[in-house]
């Protein structure tokens, strides 16, 4: 007899046990879309701030009145005779070409055979972080 009253009392508890399992998992699915709907606000946020900043970056590279070009990095580090990357109107003018054309040369293409080997040791030197910016005339 005490043997049937336990198996009777594991019985009523299962279905309470079950209940538990399934309220902790609905619990958790809970936590974790709580968590995504957080995190998804706050990729929202962060895509709206970069989409924000490179609206500004593009309306000052194209409104500047100084010729601007921006070289990759990585081609520098490669080669050091980059492609023109981003330029502004200003820069095909002064260098009377246009973006077609600039985008098929690199740098070392529209700079003085007199100025390279200067140039070039500046470039070492700002991607070795010696410098922080370089200019030429």
């Amino acid at each position: 007899m005490a043997a049937s009253a336990f198996v009777y009392t594991i019985h009523s508890y299962v279905p309470l046990l079950f209940i538990f399992i399934i309220v902790l998992f609905f619990s958790i699915l809970i936590k974790k879309n709580k968590k995504l709907r957080s995190d998804k606000l706050e990729f929202d946020e962060m895509k709206r701030q970069l989409e924000e900043s490179e609206l500004l970056f593009r309306t000052i590279l194209e409104q500047a009145p100084l010729g601007i070009s921006i070289g990759d990095s990585d081609e520098f580090a490669k080669e050091f005779s980059p492609k023109f990357q981003p330029f502004n109107k200003t820069y095909e003018k002064i260098l009377g070409r246009t973006k077609e054309e600039l985008a098929g040369i690199d740098w070392k293409s529209i700079t003085h055979p007199d100025d390279i080997e200067y140039d070039m040791s500046q470039l070492k030197r700002l991607l070795a972080h010696e410098i922080d910016n370089y200019s030429m005339e």
